[in-house]
């Protein structure tokens, strides 16, 4: 069984995401893509390309999100490193020489069209934008689950219209691995795949969906303490306003999971949701150096030349003259030279050749 694996590129160089729960002005980085931000931006390309219209999801689609949802990503992530720029951006209003920002006088500038009093200046606010920077870096992601044939081109026809991924500036090419495509090795994975993977990593918290048999458990109980309020009479009929408030009891929580990555800020501020319903933080380990916060270290490419058996030497003064050539008898006393500069060369630069020495050790 080949486990779908989702390829990212951020041709901008750069992804940009703010962890739940934060602000953007604290300067933190999601790295990487949470579980959960994954299958709403999933989501949210099926309904922006026309894969399915405002009635949800397909059939096909749900089972694959469900299925994507059942299990936790591992990731294979490509150098970053965190930088940010501090910008003032105005704000629309205007600030009277001396005085506080009025919005009255803007607006009613606006309305009328009256021509703005010098000495007014445009009050701004101090943004703290943070990104991590991958260059050309490609990260993949990878669901151990079994996907259908349609399940599978499914997810490679929603990763080719991704358009970006976090803040709508974080532009995004993913592609689904090939069949046959080689699948990298993971350098970032949640805490039940191994709980301490020793020095040179860290933990770092993720949100990803909640398991569906639990999420459904707990659902049912909550949903019953929210009605035990508004209990229906036995033998009468109920009124149209208890009707109405047991729909309001149960308007909160959504009735499944996909419902809960359909949720917007706005409806969850409404409901007062400090955390999404149906959702979990998880905690990810990853290379401690997975995000630096400095300048990037050069990382040198090792290339693997093929093995030389021979090297054949020609000897030529720049007049074309034989005689001033070395004696034949200097043949050996001459390569000797060369071996040794050679061997020395291979020492300072911290390689051993068996080909130069003639030793395995």
């Amino acid at each position: 069984m080949t486990m779908p694996t989702m390829f990212l590129r951020f041709p901008a160089r750069r992804y940009h995401a703010t962890p739940w729960g934060h602000h953007v002005n604290e300067g933190l980085i999601e790295w990487p893509p949470s579980p959960w931000r994954l299958l709403r931006a999933l989501l949210s390309v099926g309904y922006t390309s026309g894969l399915w219209r405002g009635d949800g999801p397909s059939v096909e689609a749900r089972s694959l999100i469900e299925k994507l949802a059942s299990v936790l990503p591992i990731y294979s992530l490509p150098p970053a490193c965190g930088a940010h720029s501090r910008h003032y951006m105005p704000l629309a209003t205007l600030k009277p020489p001396g005085k506080e920002a009025d919005t009255s006088f803007v607006l009613a500038h606006q309305v009328t069209g009256s021509p703005i009093v010098r000495g007014y200046k445009e009050n701004t606010t101090l943004v703290f934008d943070t990104w991590a920077q991958v260059d050309d870096g490609e990260l993949a992601v990878t669901w151990d689950v079994e996907l259908s044939d349609a399940e599978s081109a499914l997810l490679g026809r929603l990763s080719e219209r991704l358009g970006y991924l976090g803040r709508a500036e974080s532009w995004v090419m993913a592609r689904q691995a090939g069949a046959d495509e080689a699948i990298p090795a993971s350098n970032c994975f949640h805490e039940s795949v191994q709980a301490n993977p020793g020095p040179g990593w860290e933990q770092v918290p993720l949100v990803a969906v909640e398991n569906p048999a639990d999420f459904m458990q707990w659902r049912e109980q909550t949903v019953a303490q929210a009605l035990a309020v508004f209990p229906l009479p036995e033998n009468n009929r109920p009124p149209k306003k208890l009707l109405s408030d047991r729909v309001k009891a149960e308007e909160p929580y959504p009735a499944d999971l996909i419902a809960c990555l359909h949720a917007e800020t706005n409806w969850l501020r409404k409901y007062g949701w400090s955390r999404p319903p149906g959702s979990r933080r998880v905690f990810y380990w990853r290379k401690a150096d997975a995000l630096e916060t400095g300048a990037p270290r050069v990382r040198r490419r090792t290339l693997e030349a093929p093995v030389v058996e021979a090297m054949l030497l020609s000897m030529v003064t720049a007049s074309g003259n034989d005689h001033a050539l070395p004696s034949i008898t200097r043949t050996l006393p001459q390569a000797e030279l060369l071996h040794r500069a050679l061997v020395s060369f291979s020492t300072k630069q911290g390689v051993h050749s068996p080909v130069l020495t003639g030793c395995d050790e």
